[in-house]
């Protein structure tokens, strides 16, 4: 029997549970929900799929046999606040009669305008022969109803934890194995999480993944009122690539015996999050040059000062000589050329966590955190040779810089100063660098 049953699929499982999919959205300012399920959903409750989902709600919710529908309403208010939920009520289906039905869900998005609850239903007793239990509860140990595992099939991974025991009480999907692995070798989730992170978990993302994972920081975020959370990472794939993923927490208790438990659950977002990262890159980068645009330069500044020492950094700004010249004379093209080249060559002379940008024209401002001078004016030389043996007939820049001497972020005043001090190359002849601090210093 249990051969045969492990071989049945997720939708024979459905249907032989007789079991539904459900979606309910809740809109807080109109006060409207809407609700969407599978085929089964929309069978049981004999609605079709064209019905609009204010209208599918609405006949279910007159469907409730009344003496049940404060226990739905409390169930709902429930899965609002974030618990998972199971509630088992009567059902009156016209032509049909009552079903007993039981509904678990959880919350799973908040957004200003919307609540999305999600979650399965499963047809108990239908018919005249009905019977029925008034239960709005919130659920313990989950992943042991066949019916929830059916709820996470869309889902690539699940574990569900006991948060008093730090054992791993279930898993499926991608996590598959470590349910099996902890009580084979009788080691916690907080153990294998050391074991296992550095296979599957790229390494710039291993303190977020921690932050969010680790069971001492989970119960401390639901003792602080947090039940549910998401994060997201890169997976390792084996072929060495990765993949983005999205994990879920949702954190509940036994409202009897105040037991907790984490479920952890991961979707794969990864054509999603690839579509946004390039949306995201393409309004924050010059699209001729790949370097960061004014704005996004100017923002990256500003959030490092905010997280970090300023005092000691640098502010560039790069102009090009004579670049209208370049322009009118060889052409807007080999102009854009010269403009990628330069910038080419910016990002090869600085380090990857410097910060580079387009100012606009032929300038391009450069943030450079915590250079010494020395090497500095190295990298500045090197620039300079590397712009007059460029195979472009050559061309020459002026710089100026300013060495922040401040604690306090003010971005005005240290690009007025880089200014400046462009201003005193230009007027000095151009193809050169000087430093705002030594012009500063020669006036007093």
């Amino acid at each position: 029997m249990t051969e045969r049953m492990n071989k049945i699929k997720g939708e024979e499982v459905l249907e032989a549970l007789r079991m539904g999919l459900w979606m309910i959205t809740l809109h807080p300012d109109t006060k409207e929900y809407e609700l969407k399920g599978d085929e089964r959903t929309y069978r049981s409750l004999g609605i079709t799929e064209t019905e609009d989902g204010k209208k599918c709600f609405q006949k279910w919710k007159e469907g409730i046999d009344p003496e049940y529908y404060r226990y739905v309403e409390e169930g709902i208010q429930e899965m609002i606040l974030g618990n998972v939920t199971e509630i088992e009520y009567r059902w009156n289906s016209p032509g049909k009669g009552p079903y007993t039905f039981s509904w678990i869900g959880v919350k799973v998005l908040e957004k200003e305008d919307c609540l999305i609850l999600e979650g399965c239903h499963r047809i108990l007793k239908d018919s005249l022969n009905s019977y029925g239990h008034k239960v709005s509860r919130k659920m313990g140990s989950l992943i042991k109803n066949d019916f929830y595992q059916a709820m996470l099939s869309g889902t690539s991974g699940y574990m569900e934890v006991d948060l008093e025991s730090g054992m791993i009480q279930n898993s499926g999907g991608i996590w598959g194995k470590y349910a099996k692995i902890g009580k084979e070798i009788g080691i916690g989730f907080q153990e294998m999480k050391k074991i296992y992170i550095k296979n599957v978990v790229m390494e710039q993302d291993f303190d977020r993944y921690n932050q969010n994972m680790d069971l001492e920081r989970v119960k401390e975020r639901f003792k602080n009122g947090e039940k549910t959370w998401t994060f997201q990472l890169r997976r390792l794939m084996k072929d060495g690539s990765y993949r983005w993923m999205e994990v879920v927490t949702q954190v509940f208790q036994e409202k009897e015996k105040k037991h907790r438990y984490a479920l952890f659950y991961i979707k794969d977002i990864d054509s999603h999050k690839k579509r946004h990262l390039e949306q995201e890159k393409a309004a924050s980068m010059d699209a001729l040059t790949n370097v960061m645009n004014r704005r996004k330069f100017e923002a990256s500044v500003y959030r490092f000062a905010e997280e970090s020492d300023i005092k000691g950094c640098a502010l560039l700004l790069f102009d090009i000589d004579h670049f209208k010249t370049i322009n009118d004379t060889r052409g807007h093209q080999e102009g854009d050329m010269v403009l990628k080249k330069f910038a080419v060559i910016l990002l090869e002379a600085f380090r990857k966590s410097d910060y580079i940008g387009r100012f606009g024209g032929d300038e391009f401002i450069v943030f450079i955190k915590h250079m010494p001078r020395k090497i500095l004016d190295q990298r500045l030389e090197t620039i300079c040779q590397l712009l007059k043996n460029t195979k472009m007939n050559g061309f020459t820049c002026s710089i100026g810089i300013y060495m922040i001497e401040e604690d306090a972020m003010d971005y005005g005043k240290f690009l007025k100063r880089a200014d400046q001090a462009l201003y005193v190359c230009k007027k000095k002849g151009r193809n050169q660098y000087r430093y705002w601090n030594d012009i500063s210093v020669m006036n007093k």
